[in-house]
């Protein structure tokens, strides 16, 4: 669910920063939109138009080429309004006195309702569940912009996709820098990347983990501060490899931007691609 989720961070991040039964709601529209697009792309759905008008869509200065940067912000937007779009359904999962908000209990019992179960809890477990209350409440009083202690549909965006205020989002990578921290030096180095909960995970491709760790390592230090963090939590470095992909199928003269004419040339190219489901969420997003 995490990974089929165009979000991204928001969702294929290590915080886990969505809820369980909201994880539930967005998987039944994961498999229902992913059921489309499977169908979608067998069928070509993304047509030469949609292509050129996504295209008058990310050339904001008009010069008639597409930049990276004009790209890369159209993904970012493209994945806010995603979430935009599934916030009033989170809501009405957490919401359980139906009052249009959510309050801080509201979303503390969400999760108690879920964790609970027969077993004894040991008193690691209960401190690593205050430690997380601790966590969720500081996020919820960032995302309350107003400070009425309540979440309306939009600050309940922010819970749950960090990547939309950059408060949260800061929060949340320095919450995730900590668990992954062994050394406790303040960053993640590729051996502590490569852990889950301080041992070595089974990598069904420990290369590409390597070569991702890289890509978001873009002091070379050989680790991942807060900030180089940011970029995996927000999702930014899955849809900058995205765009990186769209850009090495288009950009026939290697200039670092994609004429209407480059787009048109590689359009079966991009609908044979994987970044196809990329764009197919960027136009559903942008509603275009």
């Amino acid at each position: 669910v995490l990974i089929c989720l165009d979000h991204p961070e928001s969702m294929a991040t290590p915080s886990r920063a969505i809820f369980p039964f909201a994880v539930l709601f967005l998987a039944v529209r994961c498999f229902d939109e992913d059921s489309d697009r499977a169908g979608a792309s067998r069928t070509n759905a993304v047509s030469v138009e949609q292509l050129l008008d996504m295209h008058s869509k990310i050339d904001e200065d008009g010069n008639g080429r597409a930049s990276l940067e004009e790209i890369l912000a159209f993904s970012i937007a493209a994945q806010h309004a995603s979430a935009k779009k599934d916030a009033p359904g989170i809501l009405e999962v957490i919401d359980t006195n139906m009052d249009g908000h959510v309050s801080l209990d509201e979303v503390l019992d969400h999760r108690e309702n879920w964790e609970t179960d027969d077993e004894a809890e040991s008193e690691e477990d209960i401190a690593a569940k205050k430690l997380q209350h601790e966590h969720e409440a500081v996020k919820f009083a960032l995302a309350d912009g107003n400070g009425d202690g309540l979440l309306d549909v939009d600050e309940l965006t922010h819970v749950f996709y960090p990547q939309t205020n950059a408060r949260v989002l800061r929060v949340v990578a320095e919450n995730s820098i900590l668990q992954k921290d062994r050394d406790g030096d303040g960053e993640v180095s590729l051996d502590e990347f490569l852990e889950e909960n301080g041992e070595e995970k089974i990598h069904h491709n420990p290369e590409q983990e390597k070569k991702h760790f890289s890509s978001l390592d873009k002091n070379a230090d050989g680790k991942l501060n807060v900030e180089e963090w940011e970029a995996l939590e927000s999702g930014f470095s899955y849809a900058e490899a995205s765009v990186q992909s769209l850009l090495e199928i288009c950009d026939r003269n290697k200039d670092s931007h994609i004429t209407v004419e480059e787009l048109k040339d590689a359009h079966a190219e991009v609908t044979g691609n994987d970044v196809h489901d990329h764009i197919l969420n960027w136009i559903e997003s942008h509603e275009l």
